[in-house]
């Protein structure tokens, strides 16, 4: 499975795990730190139809606060983590093909309101991209690229403007030298987001293309 053969450690504490909505039958379902380590990312065990070339298909969190296309069947799948000292609950959607590792996380708060202000969406943004540079041993002050804008739609698909990410391109270091990340981090419906694709044969055409697909739903 991809998450094994590129042999990355995730360090996020996590408890209370569920499984949701699984698309992918008998697909193992394997977590690690999803961009930024909001941790986690999915991917699942070599079976018929779940990997090989890219075959692109719409894909959407749970709670439809991001679509995407995704180039194989996907899995969701929602944790308990840890950011820094801070528990919440992360839910991802991803796929993976040809080595590379494709996902979408939201970080929610564990009260009543899953919203969080600007500030401490800002915090765990933060602390999202700082797990994911530090999973593949790159420095945690790897300047961020130019921000990259997504568009946010009604749930008709209607456009209502578009929002800017902190845009990540990062190598590893060490052990995952041969590991390249590629991630966008944001805010949806007050949330703190994040797409990845990671892996070590990397395709900046299908990179290109999750990120492109990207849209943030906003009612």
């Amino acid at each position: 499975m991809v998450l094994r053969r590129i042999g990355l450690r995730y360090h996020y504490a996590m408890t209370a795990a569920r499984r949701v909505r699984p698309q992918c039958p008998r697909r193992a379902l394997i977590s690690y730190p999803l961009a930024s380590g909001c941790g986690l990312l999915l991917a699942g065990a070599t079976v018929p139809g779940c990997t090989g070339r890219f075959d692109w298909r719409e894909a959407h969190l749970p709670g439809d606060e991001i679509r995407m296309l995704l180039p194989a069947r996907s899995t969701t799948l929602t944790r308990r983590i840890h950011l820094r000292a801070e528990a919440v609950e992360m839910t991802m959607v991803g796929a993976d093909a040809d080595d590379l590792a494709f996902t979408v996380a939201v970080a929610r708060s564990g009260g009543d309101s899953p919203a969080v202000g600007q500030g401490s969406a800002a915090d765990r943004l933060a602390s999202m991209r700082e797990q994911m540079l530090r999973n593949i041993a790159a420095p945690v002050d790897t300047p961020p690229r130019r921000p990259q804008p997504i568009p946010v739609i009604d749930g008709a698909g209607r456009s209502k403007g578009a929002r800017d990410a902190v845009a990540v391109d990062a190598r590893g270091t060490g052990a995952h030298a041969a590991v390249r990340l590629q991630g966008r981090f944001f805010t949806a419906r007050g949330l703190a987001a994040q797409a990845v694709v990671i892996g070590r044969a990397f395709d900046d055409e299908a990179a290109r293309r999750f990120f492109e697909s990207l849209r943030i739903v906003e009612p």
